[in-house]
Order: structure tokens, then sequence, then C-alpha cells
């Protein structure tokens, strides 16, 4: 038994089970007046210009692609009226607020709510949720309003491949400064 012990003890120690994932050289990039620092992810990620987002490439700040396994990482800044900025001040004190606004912008059925909570980083309120969408891909979400702009970092996986690959996305959101 405690053979055994110590060989599952050894895999977990070289990453049995996680990416091979790495997060490389500092990046500053500058959208709608919010400036985004964060940290590159290397090979097998490629820098894309494309969103995955049915709302096109206008609001993007930066994608990145990977191939195999499929991953992808993004950053939008979407701007909104100033008057919504102003009821966000109040948007994550409150439950419903947050549970309608999560059902319009990640609607049913194409989409499969798994979890969502309120979290903080970079010095933001960000709402995080996790879902299902179009039955193949599972995808994390943090979202804020910040300087007039939604802000959405999110990273994707095939089903099968988000639980192995959950900690780099979160690695790389850790990485990410917003000022």
């Amino acid at each position: 038994m405690k053979k055994i012990t110590f060989i599952l003890l050894c895999f977990s120690m070289v990453g049995f089970g996680q990416s091979n994932f790495k997060l490389g050289e500092n990046i500053k990039l500058t959208k709608n007046n919010i400036e985004f620092q964060f940290k590159k992810p290397n090979y097998p990620f490629n820098r894309s210009d494309e969103s995955l987002s049915q709302g096109g490439n206008k609001n993007l700040v930066i994608s990145f692609v990977a191939s195999k396994p499929i991953a992808a990482l993004q950053i939008y800044s979407t701007p909104i009226p100033s008057k919504m900025q102003q009821d966000a001040e109040n948007f994550f004190n409150s439950e419903q607020s947050i549970k309608s606004f999560i059902s319009q912008i990640f609607p049913h059925p194409i989409n499969e709510i798994l979890e969502y909570k309120v979290v903080v980083f970079s010095d933001k309120i960000f709402i995080e949720v996790q879902l299902i969408g179009a039955n193949v891909q599972k995808q994390i979400n943090w979202i804020t309003f910040y300087k007039n702009n939604m802000i959405n970092i999110l990273g994707t996986t095939l089903i099968e491949d988000f639980e192995t690959n959950l900690p780099f996305i979160k690695k790389f959101k850790n990485s990410i400064y917003i000022k």
C-alpha cells in the first residue's frame, strides 16, 4: 500500500494529469483606454486576431489559440453606456442581477451554466462563470465592468480536456493586470 501511495505521489509531482502549457514574456496592450498586462502563453498557443465570439472581432483585445489540444484564451473589452457603468457599481451585490446578466450573455439552450461566483483579482470584482457551450466545449469566463467597458476574460477547451487545462487557464488569468 505504501508503494502505491508513493508511486501516485511521484506521478502528481511530475505533473500527471496537468497540461504542459507555459507562460512566457509579459505583454502590454491597450484597448478602449484600458491597459492590459499579462504573460503570453507559449507554444502551442499562437496569437490570433480572430474572435471566437458571435459578436466578432470589434471588441477583441487578444486571442491565443492552440490546436493540440484544442484550447483558446481570449480577452475582450466591450464599451457600455455610462449609465450601465453606474449600475455596475451595485451589480455584484445583487444575486438577481447576476443571474439575469448570466442568462442574457450565455443563453440557454446553447449554453449550460455549471456554476458561477463572485471573485476578486487584479484589484477588481469579477463574476466567474463555468459553462458548457454547444455540448462540445467547456469554458470559464471572468467578467467585470471597468472604465465604461465590460471586460471578459475566457479560457475554453473541449469538454474532455477542460479539467486538465483549467490550472493553466487560471494561471493565465492570474497573470493579467488591468489598469
